[in-house]
């Protein structure tokens, strides 16, 4: 018996296994189980065939090719194919390479109709890839509430059917709208659940332009450091798999990152590799912004001609698509200029024709008016009276906020002076006193020497004792030196201690902050990682200190127990009530980021204007 049919399916998975890792050899082997598959006349698995192939050139951003394959062969989707699933998968390819090839509407057009099939046969999987790509075709328009609503449906059927490479596509794609609108912490989360997940899959493709990705969000914040650690590990990735689309945007943020080292030579080699790459696959985007690149590479080295000629060519890569573009609108505009003018005339006509007839309800309308105005401005009075009462009640609500805050502070410093000062030197006093009659004293047994060095080890832990309480109520590096050697002091005695293991990083943070909101920073985080210690049996914690433009963002990370956050009403306890009000009291928020056996990650953010 021949077994064609079964050496079509093996060649199928062998392409299936080297997809992403080995892109070419993943196509060569597709297109020997679509020659076989001919050779036997296997019609009822066409699709699936070609299918494969589709897929395939799409991690080599090869969405022409795509596009003829689906114009050929999509006759075979529908009474020769053994599934109906199939004609709902070419319209999702189709969606799929018409969007990243811009074409924008006829993507949309393909995706309801793939939708449509898919909601009719309740195939869940189709479903939430329709979602997923018209999504991203409603973000590239910058409809952006409109995407977040197809993503947030394509998220919810992937946790409910587990659909993990769909759920992180969603992950990637939402990122990207949040990065949009400068939510970065919800950027962030996704990203890096994203992936997480995708190192489990051992899925490379994706997990270099998921790095690509987490790279550009912390280059948009001038991040041009951290960006670089992603950066080239995407870039081996992209490599090793040959993924051309990727490779092009990592380039580009390579370049950016050693041009902000000013390492412009290094730089100058991923821009041009980048511009090798984008020229061939023609994509618009990236040699916009490669051109960009180069152009502000030649201004750095002073070669003004070429840098201005450069710049030139920005505008001509667009060129015809753009002039159509302007052509259209002013069309549509005249259009819709001579259409509101004629309906502008036969409105006035109709004025006319009525215009006596209206005369009497003009004057009723004008006593409408007059009523509705007396109305508008009572209302009105009453909301500025409103408005300054709530003024002055959260000016009073400040100004009590303040000053508990600053009698804790004052109270603190009191208590620490009191140790300090007080019963420091009593402590001291009482040990020469005892030591003294310890060298006069002839003991008359072990056992009574031992008790009187036992009295004097408890003397001197009472006197550690002391000066570590006063130092952690009102630590002097915080008085004289500021947050950060507060903070270094403060994580120093913590290693020391053996507790947990704290690690510190601290960026653009050289000048000082306001004395408050240093000392209400320094309680909080003292707060955050007592909580650390007693209650969540971490062996480590990380904390993060970064000062941006208008912001200072504190983040305290632990890999200890965690706990459910939609349960925080229950665990609000007068340790997590004081952070809140505290960073309230500095008009900043505070977010909690954590589940059951995944650690907890506290994120404080505070504005500095």
């Amino acid at each position: 018996m021949k077994l064609d049919s079964n050496k079509v399916k093996n060649l199928l998975q062998l392409s299936e296994q080297y997809k992403g890792k080995n892109n070419q050899k993943a196509k060569d082997l597709s297109l020997e189980a679509i020659k076989l598959g001919q050779k036997i006349n296997w019609v009822a698995r066409y699709p699936e065939l070609f299918l494969n192939l589709i897929k395939i050139n799409s991690t080599m951003s090869n969405y022409s090719e795509n596009l003829s394959i689906l114009d050929s062969t999509f006759k075979y989707t529908g009474k020769k194919s053994d599934c109906v699933c199939y004609t709902a998968e070419y319209y999702i390819q189709y969606l799929f390479n018409y969007s990243y090839s811009r074409n924008y509407e006829k993507a949309y057009e393909y995706g309801i109709k793939g939708l449509k099939i898919a909601e009719e046969t309740k195939n869940y999987n189709q479903i939430a890839r329709a979602n997923l790509r018209l999504g991203e075709v409603k973000q590239n328009l910058n409809d952006y509430e409109g995407a977040i609503k197809n993503y947030e449906k394509s998220i919810e059927l992937c946790k409910k059917y587990n659909f993990e490479s769909i759920l992180n596509q969603n992950r990637w794609m939402l990122a990207k709208v949040y990065i949009s609108k400068d939510d970065y912490n919800k950027a962030s989360i996704l990203q890096k659940e994203m992936t997480t997940s995708y190192r489990k899959l051992k899925d490379s493709t994706q997990l270099a332009g998921a790095l690509n990705a987490i790279a550009f969000g912390h280059i948009k914040y001038f991040r041009f450091k951290e960006a670089k650690v992603y950066l080239e590990e995407a870039y081996g990735i992209a490599h090793k798999v040959n993924n051309k689309y990727f490779l092009q945007y990592i380039c580009i943020g390579l370049g950016k990152s050693f041009m902000s080292e000013n390492k412009i030579e290094i730089a100058k080699k991923y821009i041009d590799e980048g511009f090798k790459i984008a020229a061939e696959l023609n994509d618009k985007d990236a040699l916009t912004t490669l051109t960009s690149d180069l152009a502000h590479y030649y201004f750095v080295i002073r070669d003004f001609p070429k840098a201005f000629y450069t710049e030139t060519q920005i505008s001509k890569i667009y060129g015809n698509a753009r002039s159509k573009q302007v052509i259209n609108s002013v069309s549509d505009a005249e259009t819709k200029y001579q259409t509101e003018k004629k309906e502008k005339m036969i409105l006035m006509q109709k004025l006319q024709i009525s215009k006596q007839r209206n005369w009497i309800l003009g004057i009723i309308g004008i006593a409408f008016v007059a009523v509705l105005g007396s109305l508008l401005f009572y209302t009105k009075r009453q909301a500025k009276q409103k408005a300054h009462f709530d003024a002055e009640k959260l000016k009073l609500q400040t100004e009590k906020t303040s000053a508990i805050v600053e009698a804790e502070e004052k109270e603190r410093i009191r208590l620490a002076k009191e140790l300090h000062d007080g019963v420091g030197p009593i402590l001291s006093l009482a040990k020469f006193q005892l030591e003294n009659a310890m060298n006069q004293t002839k003991f008359k047994s072990i056992e009574q020497e031992s008790l009187f060095q036992n009295t004097n080890t408890m003397i001197d832990d009472a006197a550690r004792e002391i000066r570590t309480v006063s130092h952690d109520l009102m630590p002097n590096a915080l008085l004289m030196q500021g947050l950060v050697s507060a903070i270094r002091e403060f994580v120093n005695r913590l290693s020391l201690s053996g507790k947990v293991k704290v690690s510190l990083d601290v960026a653009n943070l050289d000048e000082r902050l306001p004395q408050l909101t240093e000392t209400v920073l320094y309680r909080v985080l003292q707060e955050l990682v007592g909580n650390v210690i007693k209650h969540s049996g971490a062996t480590s914690v990380q904390i993060q200190l970064v000062r941006h433009e208008n912001e200072l963002t504190m983040m305290v990370e632990d890999n200890g127990k965690g706990f459910d956050t939609s349960q925080m009403s229950i665990f609000k306890g007068i340790g997590l009530k004081n952070i809140i009000s505290r960073i309230d009291f500095l008009n900043g928020k505070v977010n909690f980021d954590s589940s059951p056996n995944s650690g907890t990650t506290v994120i404080v953010e505070v504005p500095l204007s």
